[in-house]
């Protein structure tokens, strides 16, 4: 055996012991293994091999020791230690020059490094056989003292071995730079092509929204109108049909595209100035006739205390809550769904509102409950085939939630029904602008009398008119007429009486027409408050002498300015007296001028039958040159303008209109009505100039609450 060929190595780890022997061997180097310093000096009481390579930390006894107590021994000081480290700190180089290694390999090493390493350390032996002389001396480093006993040689070796470990980490990280460039050059590609990818999907989203929501515009509004015209049974049902499906895939579509937009990050949030009660009321309305379609009960409270002057998405809100109203009404059968609104915390800038949909409905079981949140799940897969629905409203209503600074969870009880709450962190306005006061001398005092089966509605309506000062009496529909003689009896009497329309078996055409025939009772003021509107209840309602007729669930601005036009033509003493209506409230504030830019006939027609319905006064123009032309003619109130028309845009005719207000002074409210529906579509329009936006297909209450937002009315 060549005793120049033959390397003891040093490792605790035999793993790294065997990827190392196997090296060397390949290179013909004879090779053995102690695991640890102590086998390793045991071993060199009968072997003298050409060179030990060892690992520095090892248990029992490292590789300092190891290497200190190997060139303590004349017999053994001569052969070469290879000490294998991380040179992580320059006190192992100190430490190694004394104990007397000759050699660093910093780990990991190269193959060819390393054998390059072991033939340098061999030669490098055979010439300190020549020249070696002990010699020593003390250094101080990092404020300790180090005594280095190495030999010239040896000395200058380690020196260059940690030069070369220098040079060759060097040499890596060069390696490794160079590497993470075209790493990054990649990832810079690789995301210009995924923003080019994203770009391109949200111009097809883009482009989808706007050709399936123009016609779905034309045949939701014309079905709509349709419904409204005299029709047989037959001719109705099927109407209904349509408008139930147009619903439907209109709800899809939306959900579809929230969901996309959620998934790529294209969604985000207004900060507009809004009130609260509108919002909520106008949307808990609007789910009335599908209320009152299943014989339920649909109530909306707003507590007094919550700020109504907010700042924030309307929109996404709303969303939110009809979606889980919605989902509420879908599985209740019988019974009701209470919409709620709360204060959690307040501060001067900002409000946590806490919002909670109730209902009576079948419920969820525990272990389904956080299912629901997911895209496409619903708590029983079965009620996807009995209810429908796509299982994206609750995902979507829970990132929404996420979005305004809150969260959403819900309590349920199986055959009990579920409670549905979300908050949300709203601004609060700095200037909101003044609102009717509603502690008018006329009201206080004033004693009415409140009718309803439902518990709920009799609690919120009785918080209602003693918000407003007023002395309620609330009563059940069977109770009335006991109520209505025990307060004769004491000489009381009841200026205003709020009934319900199904408040009693015995009908409360009937009752009204006892407590209106009843000399006794003081002939009070009569308002019929409706689940839906019957055909006909009007013209009962004129018969009977009932002053008021009102739909449910009813908006509290609906009901105050309803007292105070009943209490008006009380007043006015005997004479025809006409119905108060929602419409009639309507219909008595100032006519509005109203320029509508549409290029599209259908949607023409249809915003034309909605407006003059609504009471306004409309002049079509049929593009962005027509309506410019039309502006300069005559004085409007308010601009519908769409965005997309031939000729010359609602972007370029807003910009031209902006200009001439410059010169000839003053400012026209111009609401942007557009079929797109994407990720900064509003704010597009708000910088062009517009005030207001509304997007397709329109509902008719959304354009009147967006005219009355801008004009003031």
């Amino acid at each position: 055996m060549d005793k120049d060929t033959q390397i003891l190595i040093v490792e605790d780890s035999l793993t790294q012991a065997l990827k190392l022997q196997y090296t060397l061997e390949q290179h013909d180097y004879i090779v053995s293994v102690a695991n640890n310093g102590q086998a390793a000096l045991d071993y060199l009481k009968e072997h003298a091999p050409a060179l030990v390579i060892s690992d520095i930390v090892m248990p029992e006894m490292d590789g300092y020791e190891m290497c200190r107590k190997i060139k303590e021994q004349e017999s053994l000081k001569a052969i070469p230690v290879i000490l294998l480290t991380s040179l992580s700190d320059p006190v192992d180089v100190i430490r190694g020059l004394q104990c007397g290694a000759d050699n660093f390999i910093t780990k990991p090493y190269q193959e060819d490094f390393l054998i390059s390493r072991v033939n340098s350390v061999l030669v490098n032996r055979e010439l300190r056989r020549t020249a070696s002389g002990d010699w020593g001396f003390k250094i101080f480093f990092k404020g300790k003292q180090y005594t280095i006993t190495s030999d010239r040689m040896q000395m200058v070796d380690l020196l260059f071995s940690s030069f070369e470990n220098a040079v060759q980490k060097n040499q890596e990280l060069e390696n490794a730079i160079r590497e993470l460039k075209s790493t990054q050059e990649e990832l810079a590609q690789a995301k210009e092509e995924a923003e080019k990818a994203n770009q391109a999907k949200s111009l097809f989203l883009a482009s989808m929204s706007h050709d399936i929501r123009t016609p779905m515009n034309g045949i939701i509004g014309m079905t709509d109108l349709c419904l409204d015209t005299k029709l047989t049974d037959e001719q109705k049902e099927y109407l209904g049909m349509v408008k139930s499906s147009a619903d439907s895939l209109l709800s899809l579509l939306n959900d579809i595209l929230d969901f996309s937009k959620i998934e790529g990050d294209m969604l985000e949030l207004e900060h507009i100035d809004f009130n609260l009660n509108n919002a909520v009321e106008d949307t808990v309305k609007s789910l009335a006739f599908l209320a009152h379609n299943k014989g339920l009960e649909l109530a909306c409270r707003i507590h007094r205390d919550v700020p109504v002057a907010l700042v924030g998405d309307p929109g996404r809100l709303r969303q939110v809550i009809v979606n889980l109203a919605g989902n509420s009404l879908k599985f209740t059968e019988k019974g009701e769904v209470v919409v709620e609104v709360k204060v959690e915390d307040e501060s001067e800038d900002y409000a946590i509102l806490h919002f909670s949909v109730k209902d009576t409905g079948i419920g969820i079981p525990l272990e389904k409950q956080g299912k629901i949140f997911e895209a496409f799940s619903q708590a029983d897969e079965s009620t996807t085939r009995q209810y429908g629905g796509t299982g994206l409203g609750l995902s979507i209503s829970s990132k929404l939630a996420s979005m305004m600074g809150g969260k959403i969870w819900v309590e349920s009880e199986p055959g009990e029904g579920s409670t549905f709450q979300f908050t949300a962190k709203f601004g609060l306005q700095k200037m909101p602008l003044s609102h009717k006061k509603l502690q008018l001398p006329d009201l206080k005092g004033l004693p009415v009398l409140v009718i309803d089966d439902n518990a709920t509605n009799r609690e919120i309506l009785e918080e209602v008119l003693i918000g407003w000062e007023m002395s309620p009496t609330i009563a059940g529909g069977d109770d009335v007429l006991r109520v209505l003689e025990d307060a004769g009896r004491s000489g009381k009497s009841f200026s205003l009486v709020l009934m319900d329309a199904y408040a009693s078996e015995k009908g409360a055409f009937e009752i009204a027409s006892e407590i209106i025939e009843n000399p006794e009772w003081a002939s009070p003021m009569i308002m019929m408050i409706s689940s839906v509107g019957m055909r006909g209840d009007a013209e009962k309602c004129r018969k009977l002498g009932i002053a008021a007729y009102l739909t449910k669930p009813i908006k509290k601005s609906e009901l105050f300015d309803a007292i105070l036009t009943v209490l008006d033509i009380d007043r006015a003493g005997p004479g025809e007296k006409d119905l108060v209506t929602k419409h009639s409230i309507r219909e008595n504030k100032t006519c509005l001028r109203i320029l509508l830019a549409e290029d599209n006939v259908v949607n023409q027609r249809l915003a034309v039958k909605v407006l003059t319905k609504r009471g306004y006064h409309v002049v079509v123009a049929a593009n962005g040159k027509e309506a410019v032309a039309e502006f300069e003619k005559e004085p409007f109130d308010v601009i519908l303008m769409d965005v997309q028309m031939p000729e010359m845009d609602g972007f370029e005719a807003t910009a031209v209109i902006r200009e001439k207000e410059k010169e000839k002074g003053g400012h026209i409210p111009i609401i942007a009505m557009t079929a797109h529906a994407m990720k900064g579509d509003r704010e597009r329009c708000l910088e062009a100039g517009m005030d207001e936006y509304v997007s397709k297909p329109i509902r008719p209450q959304v354009v009147v609450d967006a005219i009355e937002s801008v004009v003031g009315t």
